[in-house]
């Protein structure tokens, strides 16, 4: 779990970035698309639902900052869980 947990930092690093760089509704959705997989393969729920939502609705900016505190906080709860396990 540790090893998928790190992976999904990663990724959760990345799309932050991405969402910050200037990109079309077609990589909006696609990152949004890739974002609600993961999410839900690792039980971060909140994210899910948020990244589906923006999925369906990628050219709109609300989407971007909903998707930034989601993407936040499930960094944070990944973390929390990495730390965790390494105690």
């Amino acid at each position: 779990m540790r090893d998928i947990l790190m992976i999904f930092a990663d990724q959760v690093r990345d799309a932050r970035s991405k969402l910050q760089s200037e990109l079309n509704d077609d990589e909006r959705s696609y990152l949004y698309h890739r974002m609600n997989g993961s999410a839900k393969g690792v039980g971060a729920f909140q994210l899910a639902t948020v990244a589906e939502m923006a999925e369906n609705d990628p050219g709109n900016d609300h989407w971007v900052k909903e998707m930034q505190d989601a993407l936040d906080a499930a960094e944070a709860a990944a973390q929390t869980l990495l730390q965790a396990d390494m105690s």
